[in-house]
């Protein structure tokens, strides 16, 4: 009887011994990216971070109000998509993580006011390197930098 009993506790730790193989052979999961949010998305920190915070942030992402209001010129460049709409301004989107998990879709970045307080629209648009030229139906020319 005492060999059974001296046998015993050796045949719990044999069974919990897997157990605590196992917990410590599973990987764990790194901690969350942390990241500096800013209002201007050309910082590096944030250029290639998912979007969804600085979207909650974004004050000019809040104003797109559309209503009566028409897209006069589309420009393709840099992995972006900018509308220029009949009252001035010019509204940009990009192909973005929305969240952590990898899933990509259109947001909207910003929307540039017009310059100079105009309400004249956006007749076209053309890319020039980093800079995008502008042409508006007041028959002026702007230069965003």
């Amino acid at each position: 009887a005492d060999a059974a009993a001296a046998a015993a506790p050796d045949a719990a730790d044999a069974e919990a011994a897997p157990d605590a193989a196992a917990a410590a052979a599973e990987p764990t999961e790194p901690p969350p990216p942390t990241y500096g949010w800013s209002a201007d998305p050309r910082f590096p920190d944030i250029a290639t971070a998912p979007i969804a915070a600085r979207l909650v942030t974004s004050v000019d992402a809040a104003l797109l109000d559309v209503k009566g209001v028409g897209v006069k010129a589309l420009l393709v460049a840099r992995e972006k998509i900018s509308a220029g709409l009949s009252d001035g301004r010019v509204a940009t989107y990009g192909y973005r993580d929305l969240d952590g998990s990898g899933d990509q879709i259109w947001v909207l970045e910003r929307v540039m006011k017009a310059s100079g307080g105009r309400k004249s629209a956006v007749t076209s648009m053309t890319a020039c390197g980093h800079n995008m030229l502008l042409c508006a139906a007041d028959e002026g020319a702007y230069l965003y930098a």
